[in-house]
């Protein structure tokens, strides 16, 4: 079996469709399966932002959620060229697996412009829709919102099977097109196991400290992800002075950037917090297994946003793949993944108070976060390993070559 994994994400960059598709990848071949990755890094970044960035912006301006469509249509339109050129050096894969709205469009094309019985399988990541207008591109409930909405509708309609991250993406799928897609399979996400570790021993821990100028003695609480809204940052930050205020000693570390720095920096300054909360900007993702050696605790405290949550929240497995436990909020896709009182705590989003007392308890009763971080590796190695999910994808890619009838939804790796 061929499977191509096909997505407009540029995979060069952090973030979770990017590491999902490179994970799937070395999975796949890992099992044996011929599988390539085809992404929009095979296209001149010049060329992307003439017909891709720029306009996208333009034509926005103009009609209310137009930009998304035209941003869509070009990456599908690349996407279908790079597939096109590909087929005629390889031949035809057995399975497209696609990653996101554009990547549907184009192997529905190259279905089409070829007549090939080649299966469209999607994975999706996020609510892509309410997403998108909750990052400003349309105005909630208006044409925007519908053009959008009837675009996202559009792609899970194209797919012969789609994968859904997590139960509230699953349900996501069905309120936007009920039952007529022939299946639906909840396949949570997946880490190298291998990779994010525990410390090997206390002098590991102390060396990746020192890398990232922490105290070799002081409790740290990281935060790791984009500076958006979803991701409920700043409710740390009021959590983090109420916890100083309390009497704790801790550093709480936030590794990103993005359109809420500017409010961190702000909340930071109004509550005299330099001392204790500590901006780092980007980490690239290599050097993230050390920041979580580094690290006591997980936190995130993502807040749901304009009809939007969090999808999965890929950070929570690889800190629990590293023997940390995580403290989330009670919020999208974060619930199938953080065991309240097994992998860690689970607390109400938008609540600092509550916030700090899942923070404080951790805080002062070292030997429970290290029995809960040491339960979290466990779950993450027998539910999230990589290769594991590589092989069930692979074998629900390989089902959709067989007829399939009646309509049916299915959960694996629960």
């Amino acid at each position: 079996m061929k499977i191509w994994i096909l997505t407009q994400t540029l995979i060069r960059k952090p973030g979770g469709v990017a590491t999902h598709a490179r994970l799937l990848h070395q999975g796949l071949q890992f099992n044996g399966v011929d599988s390539s990755l085809i992404s929009l890094d095979l296209v001149p970044r010049t060329l992307l932002r003439l017909v891709v960035s720029v306009p996208l912006r333009i034509v926005n301006t103009v009609r209310s959620g137009s930009g998304v469509e035209w941003a869509v249509g070009m990456q599908s339109r690349l996407l279908t060229g790079l597939m096109q050129k590909r087929i005629a050096q390889e031949g035809k894969p057995d399975v497209f697996a696609c990653q996101d709205m554009a990547s549907v469009f184009a192997a529905r094309a190259v279905q089409r412009r070829l007549a090939s019985d080649t299966e469209v399988v999607l994975t999706v990541h996020s609510a892509y829709g309410y997403e998108k207008v909750a990052q400003g591109w349309a105005i909630p409930s208006t044409a925007g919102e519908r053009r959008i909405l009837d675009m996202e509708r559009k792609g899970l309609l194209a797919a012969d099977l789609i994968v859904a991250v997590s139960e509230s993406m699953r349900a996501h799928v069905y309120g936007l097109i009920g039952g007529s897609v022939r299946r639906t399979v909840v396949l949570p996400n997946a880490v190298d196991v291998e990779r994010f570790s525990p410390a090997a021993s206390a002098r590991q821990r102390d060396r990746c400290r020192r890398y990232f100028r922490l105290s070799e003695d002081v409790p740290v609480l990281l935060i790791a992800g984009n500076l958006l809204e979803v991701k409920g940052v700043p409710y740390a930050v009021e959590a983090a002075a109420i916890l100083r205020d309390r009497g704790h000693e801790f550093r709480m570390v936030i590794a990103g950037d993005g359109p809420a720095r500017g409010q961190v920096e702000g909340l930071i300054a109004r509550h005299r917090l330099d001392g204790h909360v500590w901006l780092i900007g980007v980490v690239s993702h290599d050097r993230m297994p050390a920041l979580l050696r580094a690290a006591d605790v997980l936190v995130m405290p993502s807040i749901p946003t304009y009809r939007a949550e969090e999808s999965f929240g890929l950070s929570a497995v690889e800190a629990m793949a590293t023997g940390i436990p995580v403290v989330a909020s009670r919020t999208g896709g974060l619930g199938d993944v953080v065991r309240d009182g097994q992998t860690g705590l689970v607390v109400p989003p938008a609540n600092a108070e509550e916030l700090a007392d899942a923070l404080s308890l951790l805080l002062v009763d070292a030997e429970y976060r290290e029995s809960l971080g040491a339960a979290a590796r466990d779950y993450a190695v027998s539910h999230h390993d990589h290769v594991a999910h590589a092989q069930q994808y692979a074998s629900l890619a390989k089902s959709t070559l067989a007829p399939q009838t009646g309509a049916a939804v299915v959960r694996l790796a629960s």
